[in-house]
């Protein structure tokens, strides 16, 4: 099999453990040869603890977020002020 015939790609999906739980994984599959013979082999990665990372990161950006707008009205509120501070 030539290696330009290949196409790269992946997918991200759940997996389902025997104790019925699910997780995250990166699914890389590949056309491969075994004995001779076509087959599909595939990388499997558990990204679980990564997509959790992303969330948080998220939901640590949207407060930041929310507390710079706090502090630009703040800001403003100063500059309005006759007697400011700021100044």
């Amino acid at each position: 099999m030539v290696a330009a015939e290949l196409e790269v790609l992946s997918f991200e999906t759940s997996h389902l453990r025997k104790d019925g739980s699910t997780y995250d994984i990166k699914v890389h599959p590949q056309n491969a040869e075994y004995h001779g013979k076509e087959a599909l082999a595939a990388i499997i990665i558990d990204i679980s603890e990564a997509k959790a990372n992303q969330l948080l990161l998220e939901k640590i950006n949207k407060k930041l977020e929310e507390r710079n707008e706090a502090l630009m009205t703040l800001h403003m509120l100063l500059l309005r002020m006759p007697d400011n501070p700021l100044r």
